[in-house]
């Protein structure tokens, strides 16, 4: 093509064409730049040493998949999922406490095979008003539940902790709840000793199978309402009269 034919066919062109042509050795490096700054302040949480990077989760079928990181090194298959604005499922070894930014509309949360040791008493606060059943399953790590972890859950229905390493029966002196839950799951813990006074409870149904339990004290159901209560053990049960 001649010098003349080219400059003819410039000319020709859309001004848009002709602008992008020219500029695109400053659009692409501010465009890359502009990616670099998103990805650097993206929100981020911190967790008892683990960094959680989560994306908003108060839309339905929203999947928040945090990347846990320990000592700098990210650990796979640590995530929470929500299916819906309602319904989140955590699970991985990275995970050592519930995030405190799920949907504000949380009805159902699951925790499975994760990290925590201890189960704070404010873990579930931010969620006390919707929360309506709760599971934590095969968290082999869990030991410890402080007490309040379960107050003012007015609209729970059903608890479940099961194939965990619960040594003692979690407190629900201040769960207060507008009708008796339908449920309380203890099954397949490491439960030895339930005391006099321990457990107040309004419940249709309370399973303390498979644990280790040995000794049940005096009245240790006192002021309980419990339509049916399941204890199978391994060991000989002492009843303290």
């Amino acid at each position: 093509m001649a010098r003349g034919d080219v400059a003819s066919w410039v000319r020709s062109q859309p001004r848009i064409f002709f602008s992008f042509y020219f500029s695109a050795p400053i659009f692409f490096p501010v465009m890359i730049w502009i990616w670099f700054l998103i990805i650097t302040t993206f929100p981020r949480s911190s967790v008892h040493g683990v960094a959680a990077s989560l994306a908003p989760s108060t839309l339905d079928n929203v999947t928040v998949a945090p990347i846990f990181v320990l000592d700098g090194h990210p650990i796979p298959g640590s995530w929470c999922e929500c299916k819906t604005s309602a319904d989140c499922i955590c699970h991985g070894a990275g995970l050592f406490q519930i995030p405190s930014n799920l949907s504000a509309t949380l009805k159902t949360l699951t925790v499975s095979n994760a990290g925590i040791r201890t189960l704070t008493a404010t873990s579930l606060q931010p969620y006390k008003n919707t929360l309506r059943d709760v599971t934590f399953s095969n968290v082999k790590s869990l030991e410890e539940i402080e007490p309040g972890v379960f107050n003012n859950l007015k609209e729970i229905r059903s608890i479940r902790i099961v194939h965990t390493g619960l040594e003692k029966l979690p407190y629900f002196g201040r769960l207060e709840t507008k009708a008796a839950l339908h449920m309380i799951d203890l099954e397949n813990n490491q439960i030895q000793k339930i005391s006099s006074h321990e457990v107040v409870v309004r419940t249709d149904q309370l399973l303390l199978n498979f644990n280790l339990i040995h000794t049940v004290e005096n009245e240790a159901f006192k002021g309980s309402q419990i339509a049916k209560l399941y204890v199978l053990y391994y060991t000989a049960l002492y009843i303290i009269l």
